[in-house]
């Protein structure tokens, strides 16, 4: 997979921190080894380049040889796109040789079988290609196959170090590629931004963060100086879990009158902020629903009705209103207001 991939002739110097919710993970590559609680490596291209941890830093070095290569760590923690998060890194690449590299930063997708889908990234990089020659920044979206989702951005690069930042708004569902100059994040300090909206319909599911880089050839033996630093993943990224069982009391207003009513909702299955289930008793009138969770806005259709409601902190209830667009037997609720509380026994 091209876009996770490492540089050739760099050494490079990586120092992560992350910080998701109450959990956070830290590497200072001091312990001469892989942390192989936080990382896996991912390589291609055999051992072309070295990927190793010496006197306190991740140094990635190459052969030289005119050959794909490339090495990525890649994170054993994953999360869904239900919350705001921001990834960000420090970049030092000042290297003037030929081909095609560069050090680069994103996210990637874990599809259910536990293969690796779709991936977005952003990248220094020094290419070679008749259409862009030279230093640039490059922000991809790309499926499994590495085909583009959308035709990939292309910026001059500029400046040789700085600011990576890849940040996700769950409420506007975007997530923003953007290099900064200075680790303020602010407009002010902003070098180049580019937004991608309705994010989770692109099915990326469970995704894992990535460091690393790539080369594929050319006069790779010049002398240059690539690196990354200070990586740290902030903000409510850890995963809210919606599957399992959920008792919903609801009072209802009907034609008939008033009444009260529970019943057991069952959310099978989840991909992202997206999900989907069905509510017992089985004499409940077309039962499938399908839903999605945006910050901590909860969404659910039925075949004849909609609900909306927010999310208590932990994800384990919701409030909600519900609006019935075919109140017919008399009986049935023209409106509801409700509460779901998840049953901690699970399925």
């Amino acid at each position: 997979m091209k876009f996770l991939t490492v540089v050739l002739v760099f050494a490079g110097l990586l120092c992560v921190s992350v910080d998701a919710n109450a959990a956070m993970y830290a590497d200072n590559f001091d312990d001469e080894v892989m942390d192989a609680s936080l990382w896996s490596l991912i390589s291609e291209g055999g051992d072309l380049t070295n990927l190793y941890e010496s006197s306190g830093v991740l140094n990635l070095t190459s052969t030289g040889a005119y050959e794909n290569s490339s090495k990525d760590y890649i994170s054993k923690w994953a999360y869904n796109l239900n919350k705001n998060f921001r990834i960000s890194a420090k970049f030092n690449y000042n290297y003037t040789g030929g081909g095609d590299s560069a050090v680069s930063m994103g996210i990637v997708g874990i599809d259910p079988d536990g293969s690796i889908g779709l991936h977005a990234g952003i990248r220094a990089t020094r290419c070679d290609y008749p259409n862009y020659n030279g230093d640039y920044f490059k922000i991809a979206i790309e499926d499994a196959s590495g085909q583009d989702v959308v035709p990939d951005q292309w910026y001059p690069r500029g400046i040789t170090a700085g600011y990576f930042s890849i940040e996700y708004d769950a409420k506007r569902d975007s997530i923003t590629f953007a290099v900064f100059n200075n680790k303020k994040f602010t407009r002010k300090h902003q070098v180049i931004s580019y937004t991608y909206d309705n994010f989770s319909l692109l099915n990326l599911g469970a995704f894992r963060i990535y460091i690393g880089g790539y080369a594929d050839g050319g006069a790779l033996l010049v002398e240059g100086e690539a690196n990354l630093d200070n990586f740290k993943a902030k903000g409510d990224t850890k995963s809210t879990d919606l599957t399992g069982t959920w008792t919903v009391k609801m009072n209802n207003v009907s034609m008939e009158g008033y009444t009260t009513e529970e019943v057991t909702m069952y959310i099978t299955d989840q991909q992202g902020n997206l999900f989907r289930g069905y509510v017992t008793p089985e004499d409940y009138p077309y039962t499938n629903f399908y839903g999605a969770l945006v910050g901590k806005d909860i969404y659910i259709t039925f075949w004849d009705s909609t609900a909306s409601g927010k999310m208590e902190k932990g994800g384990e209830k919701f409030s909600f209103v519900s609006q019935n667009q075919k109140y017919n037997p008399p009986n049935s609720p023209a409106t509801a207001i409700g509460i779901a509380v998840k049953n901690k026994e699970g399925f």
